[in-house]
């Protein structure tokens, strides 16, 4: 009798672990149904980020998603800001301090004028198609290999931003900024987004010889006034037709002059964007951001990423 109940104990447990795994299994396919729902609404360019077609939720089976749409414009562009530093150094005899990345890595991230230097000349050398040093301190393929790092540099720009981390120097950015990769991406060029960007990367875009020219609270307050209360971009509250050079010359409290170029207002259709769109059901959740290329009626797909989530273990 003794073995006879464990068998049935055992029995039972099995068949409640089956039954688990299938209900996970079927909460997770829907879950993704329901993401990839909330993608394709979220990606036609007719859909605004304030339309209700972007928000679900069914109480009674517990699932529903959320999409948004934003511009990729909200980070820097680092292969843009390369492109501007080399053609900085070609025309000002091998200046830098006038460059933005320079502002950022000096000035907002403390990073030593010298350790800046060399790293941004070996991010020139780095995407430069010959294997010729024009820098002062940049480092070409002798250079690499004498380290034992062969086939370095790629002579070509990024095409993801982990590369950033074989250029000589990158330890100096790693540790003057932490959290250096939320502040850049590789596709968009070097205009800031006022309506998608934060305060923080808003102020940091004004970055000049003497600091900032935008601080964040005025960062905060232009970009309130353009999304209005909502917060949202493509809503009806938006400010209409704004004029661009005027907002930057009140946040600045100059002319705006020195800001010129460095911003854009994309509004809800994006040339780059990312869609995040969340779907779940009982306690499984599954987020998707994809980062698109709008340069046709069919978007480019420029990079996937999806996260899992338990919902059931996040609540305790």
């Amino acid at each position: 009798m003794g073995i006879l109940s464990m068998a049935i104990f055992a029995s039972i447990a099995v068949v409640k672990m089956q039954a688990d795994i299938s209900t996970s299994e079927s909460h997770g396919r829907r879950a993704r149904e329901l993401a990839e729902k909330g993608i394709a609404l979220a990606a036609h360019q007719n859909v605004n980020n304030g339309d209700p077609l972007l928000r679900f939720q069914n109480t009674e089976y517990t699932e529903g998603y959320e999409a948004s749409r934003t511009s990729l414009a909200q980070t820097f562009g680092i292969n843009s800001l390369i492109s501007d530093l080399k053609t900085t150094l070609d025309s000002n005899d091998g200046t830098i301090s006038s460059s933005l990345l320079y502002q950022l890595f000096t000035q907002a991230w403390g990073m030593d004028e010298g350790d800046a230097q060399t790293f941004l000349h070996c991010l020139v050398e780095w995407v430069d198609p010959d294997d010729q040093v024009t820098t002062i301190s940049g480092w070409e393929q002798p250079n690499y290999e004498r380290e034992g790092f062969a086939g370095r540099p790629f002579n070509r720009f990024f095409k993801t931003l982990d590369e950033l981390q074989y250029v000589n120097g990158f330890q100096a950015l790693e540790i003057a900024q932490p959290n250096w990769r939320t502040y850049f991406n590789i596709w968009t060029t070097g205009e800031i987004d006022l309506t998608s960007a934060s305060p923080e990367i808003i102020a940091l875009a004004s970055m000049t010889d003497f600091g900032k020219s935008i601080d964040e609270g005025s960062a905060r307050i232009l970009q309130e006034r353009l999304l209005g209360d909502d917060g949202m971009i493509g809503t009806e509250d938006d400010m209409p037709t704004p004029d661009i050079n005027a907002l930057l010359a009140e946040a600045s409290g100059g002319d705006g002059s020195e800001l010129q170029g460095r911003y854009t207002i994309e509004g809800k259709t994006p040339r780059f964007a990312v869609i995040s769109s969340k779907g779940w059901s009982g306690s499984t959740a599954l987020t998707i951001n994809l980062s698109l290329q709008f340069q046709s009626a069919r978007p480019l797909i420029l990079e996937r990423i999806e996260t899992l989530e338990n919902l059931t273990h996040e609540e305790e």
